[in-house]
């Protein structure tokens, strides 16, 4: 029943689980089982955000977002590309020629800043 909601509202939450800022406008309540926030520009989450926390509200007040609460809430994951990729990469023949197996030696030299680096992926295509 949302007789008593007028909107919804998305904040982002610390990870100690204190409310920091709205993402976007209010999204009214329309009694519709799925409601969509559009974000149409580019934004960046405030500084110790770990969290996405739903809140209903109305002209009276709206629940408060944190953490761990009964407003439903998503952990955020922030992915990247680094600045700076492996420098090269050296594969030295397949040892085993079985079908459907790979063994060998491969060589990568990493890169010359990791700074935004946290691991290497290999991938066989």
């Amino acid at each position: 029943d949302e007789s008593d909601i007028e909107y919804y509202r998305v904040y982002f939450v610390s990870g100690a689980g204190y409310q920091l800022q709205a993402l976007g406008e209010q999204v009214p309540a329309t009694g519709a089982s799925e409601l969509v926030l559009d974000l149409n520009a580019s934004w960046s989450p405030p500084k110790y955000a770990k969290h996405l926390v739903v809140v209903a509200g109305s002209s009276k007040g709206q629940l408060p977002a944190h953490q761990g609460g009964p407003a439903p809430s998503i952990v955020l994951h922030d992915f990247a590309l680094p600045k700076q990729g492996p420098l090269t990469a050296t594969w030295w023949g397949d040892a085993d020629l079985r079908e459907g197996y790979v063994a060998g030696r491969l060589q990568i030299s990493r890169a010359s800043n990791e700074r935004t680096i946290t691991n290497y992926n290999v991938y066989l295509q």
